[in-house]
């Protein structure tokens, strides 16, 4: 028997199977696309929260880098206007000192100095009324004649290594000059001088500056060096003056300073160190026990306008 006209009853039922199998089948891929679904969007919901989370821990370290970074800032700040206070200072100091030692320079010369000159005249005056026949007396006012004749040239030394006056008068190519055939001849060393006229590079606070590194330098190698011989260059190198001494005494420990005595201790190249600086330069030391000690540094020229070689 057939039904529809075409299809079995038996053909029926099976399309009937077969649709609600295909349904049952949808049915659980609907089911399983939920579950899908689920999954997603609670794995969405907690990655919004773990991303909400670190955003805030991101956004906390962020807050709390820029307060680093603005405390460091002003912390640099404050380095630089402590450093600028300190460098204006040293520059006051050093020229109080200068102004110092030109007082101490000029009452040596003209008071002590005179004083000694009239001291003297006075034993030579006294000498003059002794009887001939009193030998003894004479040779012992030659003599003392001769101790403050040296007195007198030891008073002009001293000034003129406290404020020398060529140094404002000729500048400070000539006053390098008179400074080391000095060192020469008091300490029996001998000096290889090589140097430009650099002087109308420099203002007079940076002169000033650069004869007092060369001084202590110079004492440092009398003092300390043991030196036999000492080279200094000055040339001028495009838009600086390169100065560079050399010396072949015994050298030190770069770690330790070859004074002594704790008080003094690295003071003297401290100086030398500032007084570069405040010249816009910077003093490098190379020494080892045994192969003497070389000292450089490098000042920018300030030449002016309409001036220069």
């Amino acid at each position: 028997m057939k039904e529809d006209g075409n299809k079995t009853k038996e053909q029926l039922i099976r399309e009937m199977d077969e649709l609600r199998a295909w349904k049952r089948k949808q049915e659980a891929l609907e089911e399983r696309r939920k579950k899908i679904d689920e999954t997603v969007q609670k794995a969405f919901d907690d990655l919004e929260i773990l991303t909400g989370e670190r955003t805030a821990i991101l956004q906390k370290a962020n807050e709390k880098l820029m307060r680093e970074i603005q405390e460091r800032e002003r912390v640099e700040e404050a380095l630089r206007e402590s450093e600028t206070q300190l460098r204006l200072l040293s520059s006051q100091l050093f020229n109080a000192q200068e102004k110092e030692r030109q007082r101490l320079s000029k009452e040596l010369h003209d008071q002590l100095g005179h004083d000694l000159v009239l001291l003297k005249s006075r034993l030579r005056a006294i000498e003059r009324k002794l009887p001939r026949e009193q030998t003894t007396l004479h040779g012992d006012f030659d003599e003392t004649s001769r101790y403050v004749e040296q007195i007198i040239e030891n008073v002009r030394r001293i000034a003129a290594d406290l404020s020398p006056s060529i140094l404002e008068d000729l500048g400070l190519f000539a006053s390098l000059r008179w400074l080391v055939e000095n060192f020469s001849k008091q300490h029996a060393i001998n000096v290889n001088l090589d140097m430009d006229d650099v002087d109308h590079y420099f203002s007079q606070e940076t002169r000033v500056n650069l004869f007092r590194v060369f001084q202590e330098t110079l004492t440092n190698i009398s003092k300390h060096a043991r030196a036999t011989s000492v080279s200094i260059v000055v040339k001028r190198k495009k838009d600086v003056v390169s100065f560079h001494v050399t010396d072949d005494g015994r050298g030190f420990n770069p770690g330790r300073s070859p004074v002594r005595d704790p008080a003094l201790k690295g003071m003297g190249l401290a100086a030398m160190k500032e007084r570069v600086h405040l010249s816009g330069g910077t003093l490098e030391v190379r020494t080892r026990p045994g192969k003497g000690t070389s000292i450089r540094f490098d000042i920018p020229t300030a030449i002016p306008r309409g001036g220069g070689k």
